[in-house]
C-alpha cells in the first residue's frame, strides 16, 4: 500500500530548478580539505574581545575574494530559445541561506543574498547573517519570498524557470551571480559528495579534526571539507585549480580576511 500526493509548490520550485541545471548547465564539482586551525582560533579570539563575527561570516567573505580574483567563476550561461549567452556581471552577489527554528519549533532554511559581498566587511556579513536569524519574520526577505512562491499556480512555475535561464535582468535584479550553500556541520560523515548547480557554488559541509602533518610532526588540526560546483561549459579544470588554491590561501590567512571593517 502507499499514498499519493503531488509535489508541494516548495519541492515543486526544487524540481524545476534540478531540472534545469541538468538540462543547460554542465556542473562539475570538486572536494578539497582545507586546513582552518589558526582561522578558527583567529576569529575565536577576536569574538572573546567583543569583535561580532563568524565563522561562516569569515568564509563567505574568503569565497567573494576567491571570485574576485577569478572573474570567469562569476558569470553565467543562459539559455534562449535560439541562442546561448555568456553574461558577465558587473558586482559580486552572494546567496546564502541560515537555519532558524520557528516558534512552532519547526526548523526552516531561509534564503538571503548578499549584493557587492566582495565590498562588506566580515562583521558586516555576520550582521547580515544575524538578522536573518533574529528579525521578525515579516521583516526577513527570503521567509517573504517563501511565501509568495507558495502562492504561484502551479502551470506558471516551468515558465518562470523558462525566464530564469533566458533572461539576465531578472538574475541581476532578484538573485545571485554565485552561491555558498548549506551549513557546516562539525563530524559529519559525509566526506564527499556531487553538487548539481546552475552557477559557481561553494558548499562547505564538514569540520573534523585529524591528525596531519606539520614541520614533520604529527599534530590534531582542525580541517574543513568543501565542495566548489562550477559550470563547465564556462569554467575549465585549471581555473577550479587555480581557485581552490586562492581559497585555501584565504582561509589560512586569517588578518587578510579579516582586514577590512
Amino acid at each position: 500500500m502507499f499514498t499519493s500526493k503531488p509535489l508541494s509548490r516548495q519541492r515543486l520550485w526544487v524540481y524545476h530548478l534540478l531540472r534545469r541545471t541538468r538540462r543547460f548547465h554542465c556542473p562539475i564539482s570538486s572536494i578539497m580539505e582545507i586546513d582552518v586551525t589558526d582561522s578558527l582560533a583567529h576569529v575565536e579570539a577576536l569574538r572573546a574581545e567583543g569583535r561580532p563575527i563568524g565563522f561562516t561570516a569569515f568564509f563567505a567573505k574568503a569565497t567573494a575574494m576567491t571570485i574576485q580574483a577569478h572573474p570567469r567563476l562569476n558569470r553565467r550561461l543562459f539559455h534562449g530559445l535560439f541562442r546561448r549567452r555568456e553574461v558577465v556581471f558587473d558586482h559580486i552577489t552572494c546567496a546564502m541561506v541560515a537555519e532558524r527554528v520557528l516558534d512552532s519549533g519547526e526548523l526552516v532554511v531561509l534564503p538571503m543574498k548578499i549584493r557587492n559581498i566582495d565590498q562588506c566587511s566580515v562583521d558586516e556579513i555576520h550582521a547580515r547573517i544575524r538578522a536573518v536569524k533574529r528579525d521578525p519574520l515579516d521583516k526577513v526577505e527570503g521567509f517573504q519570498a517563501i511565501q509568495k512562491s507558495k502562492k504561484v499556480p502551479r502551470f506558471l512555475i516551468p515558465l518562470l524557470h523558462f525566464l530564469y535561464r533566458s533572461q539576465p535582468k531578472l538574475i541581476d535584479r532578484d538573485f545571485s551571480t554565485y552561491g555558498v550553500s548549506s551549513v557546516v556541520i562539525p563530524n559529519a560523515p559525509v566526506i564527499a559528495g556531487n553538487a548539481p548547480a546552475n552557477q559557481t557554488t561553494f558548499f562547505p559541509f564538514n569540520l573534523k579534526e585529524r591528525p596531519e602533518v606539520v614541520d614533520g610532526q604529527v599534530v590534531p588540526r582542525m580541517m574543513l571539507s568543501v565542495g566548489l560546483s562550477v559550470d563547465h561549459f564556462l569554467v575549465d579544470g585549471m581555473e577550479v585549480q587555480r581557485a581552490a588554491l586562492t581559497l585555501q590561501r584565504l582561509l589560512q590567512e586569517p588578518e587578510a580576511v579579516l582586514a577590512e571593517r
